[in-house]
């Protein structure tokens, strides 16, 4: 739980003597989210700061209703930092961001792939983190990349203005330059590969990355990659192996890929259907380092003939997908490439 403390500055009392008004007299209610309180001073006339940028207002909204003033921050208040309302530019009410106590700090759950063998023209990774991350800032300022073959430190990612996030800012694409990646353009002529065949690379994540609260990971985490060849070849559902589960059991449907696939894709581009075609409710998990799927049905399975239909956007580690290469010029070669949507397989439960 977060508390905001106000403390009324010394001259307070004299501004408000000379001014002849009832500025800010009692605060409300506070937290991170917002700040309330009473005040028969106009919306225009405030503003909040922090105290040591004071020519710098805090983005938000102001709003009213009677002689109470909410101020919502466009981003939470951060912990730690002290901020000035001011009334017509001067000092009237100091606040602080305080934590009461210190609860589990955020962890770094996974790093994907979890293979640490990797072909040269890998194309993305994910950070998921166990809880919302701060939104301001450059995340790759604490990612650092070790090329343990040359002993230098090398930039892999691709930094983008706009960081690719899930909505609750807790897990984070980190694609490794596409331009680089692909063959044939410029970046990748000039720079080459992001990553070298025969190379090993230690990935850094640094402890003081903080979370939506403004407090530290746990710890530093590390990633070693081991680079392999080129991946050249689109997955292929005739290379993969079912194994059905036993009719009357919750058993899994198991899935062999035989290689690595994208660890996000591959958990949302699957559907059971049963005999009549209905989707068959259940849970899905990975595992061999993505290299199988396990679909777990809510009801047990029954005799019959049923479909696994996979949707064609998923990729394996280099962005190849169903239909075609990360490589292939789709515009160039569109009488070649397929987009079909779906691939389906069939499988009998006996």
């Amino acid at each position: 739980m977060y508390l905001v403390f106000f403390c009324v500055l010394l001259f307070f009392n004299c501004k408000e003597t000379k001014e002849g008004n009832t500025s800010i007299v009692i605060i409300e209610t506070n937290n991170r989210e917002r700040v309330s309180f009473e005040s028969t001073s106009a919306l225009e006339d405030l503003r909040i700061v922090l105290e040591n940028q004071p020519d710098i207002p805090i983005l938000g909204d102001w709003s009213s209703e009677g002689d109470t003033i909410t101020f919502m921050p466009v981003l939470p208040f951060t912990i730690g930092q002290t901020y000035n309302i001011k009334n017509r530019g001067g000092a009237v009410y100091v606040f602080d961001i305080e934590q009461e106590s210190i609860k589990s700090a955020t962890e770094l759950l996974a790093i994907y792939p979890t293979t640490d063998s990797v072909p040269e023209n890998l194309l993305k990774m994910y950070l998921v983190f166990s809880k919302p991350m701060q939104e301001l800032g450059n995340s790759l300022d604490y990612i650092t990349v070790l090329d343990n073959t040359s002993n230098k430190e090398v930039t892999v990612f691709l930094e983008l203005q706009s960081e690719l996030w899930n909505k609750d800012h807790t897990t984070l694409t980190l694609w490794l330059d596409p331009g680089r990646v692909k063959t044939d353009l410029i970046p990748n002529k000039i720079l080459g590969l992001p990553i070298q065949e025969g190379h090993n690379y230690t990935i850094t994540i640094n402890a003081n990355w903080k979370d939506s609260q403004g407090q530290p990971i746990d710890s530093t985490y590390t990633k070693t990659l081991s680079v392999g060849s080129r991946d050249s070849e689109k997955p292929n559902t005739k290379n993969w192996t079912i194994n059905p589960p036993k009719k009357e059991t919750k058993e899994p449907l198991t899935i062999h890929f035989n290689e690595a696939l994208d660890y996000f894709l591959a958990m949302g581009s699957f559907t059971i259907l049963d005999s009549d075609k209905n989707n068959i409710a259940g849970t899905f998990s990975l595992s061999n380092k993505e290299r199988e799927l396990h679909f777990y049905p809510n009801q047990t399975w029954k005799l019959g003939i049923y479909t696994m239909s996979v949707e064609n956007r998923l990729e394996d580690l280099a962005g190849n997908n169903l239909n075609h290469l990360f490589d292939t010029d789709l515009k160039a070669n569109d009488s070649k490439v397929k987009n079909n949507n779906n691939t389906y397989m069939s499988f009998i439960i006996q």
